[in-house]
């Protein structure tokens, strides 16, 4: 099957004028992710700074690493208080011990982050300002507002930290998660909004966000699927999402038991922005399939160096032990 390149997703953008009305070109279908291709393996069975489950993540192509972010710990305190552990992969050496890693305090859930590319560093895009929200049954952190900040080892954020900006992309919202469209340039948010009562995505030129502009959003407030399990009426969980284009991609499921056995089976599925957020595919995710635990955790488009097709990366979190948890990404590069 054929797979999206830098040049291919830029180029076939250009005839669409929807998004005129803000100044933008909004991509035309240029083809979207097959997710019953066949997936790839980037790393397995890898250990982060914290021994929580990895939440979200995001890459620094530039630089061949890969951004992970987690629960500060296992206990409930740091949950609650929204505290996270980042911690910087080599892609050349995941397994390597004493990678980089950064806390956060006070910031929120972290199941969504974005990277951008910075010299030899990076920036992160984070969710902050921690409100405890009761999310699966459990309290739990989530952000409401997000920043921008430069990557730096061994350092600690707090919340009131001097000099980190703290955004309201969509008014009236809250349980903001950051991402990044890296082929076209743009930053979306996953938002609450309590009005009306449901999660929605909404689009921003990366140029006029990093300056703290949203007001010309290329999609507002576009509703997320509410998939329910197999046979049932209750709602799948949500644990990762990404946009690329007019797609969007949304990771759902639980872990497995010691038997092997899930309420929630993990599976993918795609929406098309352009039709108010309309599913396109719906399936298994079968990555990772021998791994223990399995439990699905985090979506991000991934653009590898030297002009190779975009990716769309898969996390999921494995290991018996509930504080020794391991990272394990995987991706699909193939298109419909």
């Amino acid at each position: 099957m054929p797979t999206l390149s830098r040049r291919e997703l830029l180029t076939t953008g250009a005839g669409l004028a929807a998004g005129a009305a803000f100044g933008f070109a909004k991509p035309e279908a240029a083809g979207r992710f097959d997710l019953a291709g066949q997936p790839h393996t980037v790393f397995e069975k890898v250990h982060l700074h914290a021994g929580s489950v990895m939440q979200g993540f995001a890459f620094d192509s530039t630089n061949n690493h890969v951004y992970t972010a987690q629960v500060a710990d296992t206990a409930a305190a740091d949950e609650e208080a929204g505290n996270l552990t980042i911690t910087r992969v080599d892609l050349a050496d995941p397994h390597r011990t004493g990678a980089a890693w950064m806390l956060l305090k006070g910031f929120g859930h972290g199941a969504s982050i974005a990277v951008e590319p910075a010299g030899t560093g990076a920036y992160l895009w984070v969710e902050i300002d921690n409100k405890v929200k009761t999310s699966d049954g459990k309290k739990t952190g989530r952000g409401t507002r997000i920043t921008r900040f430069r990557f730096s080892a061994g350092k600690t954020l707090t919340r009131s930290s001097a000099g980190l900006p703290h955004y309201l992309p969509v008014t009236g919202a809250e349980q903001f998660t950051p991402g990044i469209d890296p082929v076209n340039n743009r930053l979306f948010v996953r938002c609450y909004r309590p009005a009306v009562k449901a999660f929605d995505i909404s689009v921003f030129d990366l140029t006029r966000a990093r300056a703290g502009d949203f007001g010309a959003p290329i999609y507002r407030n576009v509703p997320m699927p509410t998939p329910k399990v197999a046979g049932t009426t209750t709602a799948r969980l949500a644990q990762g999402w990404a946009v690329l284009g007019r797609y969007g991609y949304y990771l759902t499921g639980r872990g497995e038991d010691a038997s092997g056995h899930t309420s929630d089976p993990p599976r993918l599925l795609s929406f098309d922005l352009e039709a108010g957020g309309a599913v396109v595919q719906d399936v298994p995710m079968t990555a990772g399939s021998g791994r223990k635990y399995r439990e699905p955790e985090g979506l991000s488009i991934w653009l590898p160096a030297g002009g190779k097709p975009a990716r769309l990366a898969i996390g999921l979190a494995s290991g018996t032990h509930p504080g020794k948890r391991m990272a394990n990404l995987y991706y699909l590069d193939s298109t419909t």
